[in-house]
């Protein structure tokens, strides 16, 4: 089903606008939006390109290493940060949290209850562990 999305789907209007192909970025924006005025697919085109022009020009010269120099040290820091604190506190293992539970010998039962209980403690007092 994705696959017949994908097929009818127009291209990206951005990529369109980078790779100079401005006529297909207006035809392509044209198709995503309706109920707007004849000129409005000109002007996004337009706004796009000068907003690639800029990002062209802020890319000049830069490199990876930038991350780790200035302010951009800082932003790299709160990024990384953010990240292991989403990973340590196991957020990743929070989809399959039953299927580990389970497989560590908790009967199917216990294991509803305490994933209930951990992911809305206040919804209900019945769901807390009476051990």
């Amino acid at each position: 089903m994705q696959f017949i999305g994908i097929l009818l789907a127009p291209e990206s209007p951005w990529w369109l606008t980078r790779k100079g192909r401005f006529e297909d970025a207006e035809r392509a924006i044209n198709k995503l939006v309706t109920g707007v005025p004849a000129d409005f697919a000109k002007k996004e085109v337009a706004m796009m390109h000068h907003t690639n022009q800029l990002e062209i020009q802020a890319a000049v010269g830069a490199s990876f290493f930038d991350c780790f120099k200035g302010v951009n040290l800082r932003r790299t820091e709160i990024a990384c940060i953010v990240w292991l604190i989403q990973t340590i506190s196991g957020s990743p293992l929070m989809g399959s949290a039953t299927y580990f539970l389970t497989a560590a010998g908790l009967s199917p039962s216990t294991v509803s209850h305490l994933v209930l209980g951990i992911a809305s403690p206040l919804a209900d007092n019945r769901l807390r562990l009476s051990t």
